[in-house]
């Protein structure tokens, strides 16, 4: 059964700050009650997926480990506009494996969710990467100068993959202040029916949001210019679900 340390230990395996940060985040998020550790060794608290997706908040919510908690509760209190009605009709398309999406529910739930259907979520990205890269005829200019940044930056990066170039991204806007999920290309979410695609704000973020004439409001105060976001893909996502599950930690393409 994983232990806290199991839960450090998957997320440091892809995250370049390393474990001493990551660990000592977990003792922000733990220290605050968040998550539940009191003691050490077997007699130490059993880890869960809902643990998992609080301690991801904690790592992803801001980029100073002091912020940690903070951003925490700032992640929880995010949720996807109620009022839109597109999401709702692309809800009730999803394919029956995305069942565990087609609940409008709030940024934090939906994190705990992905990471316990991270296996159905492998699955199909490895099918939506392969038809990806399999594309090349009849495309539009749009798409062609998108799959050749994906191409370009596979070949000078390695490893790195930017936002742009991963099926699955979960992203927080620091400290926690918004987020998104995609499964999916962003710019294809009207054509592709299996897929999900999700804003994340505060609530009184949505509530006047739109004009009378339907057009959405501009609110400047609060605003800045300058985004700090980190996001994770589904080596992340895979590697909590396996030590949730003390299940080996396996090395998936981004």
């Amino acid at each position: 059964m994983a232990r806290l340390p199991t839960l450090i230990d998957a997320l440091a395996r892809y995250d370049r700050r390393g474990r001493p940060t990551i660990a000592h985040i977990a003792r922000q998020v733990r220290d605050a009650g968040l998550i539940v550790s009191s003691k050490r060794g077997v007699g130490a608290a059993v880890m869960t997926e809902r643990d998992a997706a609080t301690l991801l908040l904690a790592v992803c919510g801001d980029s100073s480990p002091q912020g940690a908690v903070a951003a925490v509760h700032n992640l929880r209190s995010l949720v996807p506009d109620p009022n839109d009605t597109l999401r709702d009709t692309q809800r009730e398309e999803m394919p029956e494996w995305m069942e565990f999406l087609r609940e409008k529910i709030s940024f934090a739930d939906a994190v705990e969710r992905l990471i316990a259907n991270a296996p159905l979520i492998a699955q199909w990205h490895e099918t939506y990467m392969e038809e990806w890269e399999e594309e090349a005829q009849g495309v539009s200019e749009a798409e062609f100068s998108m799959q050749w940044m994906v191409v370009k930056s596979n070949a000078a990066g390695g490893a790195f993959r930017p936002g742009y170039a991963r099926a699955l991204r979960i992203v927080s806007y620091v400290p926690g202040l918004a987020a998104e999920i995609h499964l999916g290309r962003p710019w294809k979410r009207l054509e592709e029916i299996e897929a999900f695609h999700e804003h994340y704000a505060p609530a009184d973020a949505w509530v006047g949001a739109v004009s009378d004439d339907g057009a959405r409001k501009s609110n400047s105060s609060g605003e800045t210019d300058c985004l700090i976001t980190i996001e994770i893909g589904l080596p992340t996502l895979t590697a909590l679900h396996a030590a949730v599950n003390d299940m080996p930690i396996a090395a998936p393409t981004s």
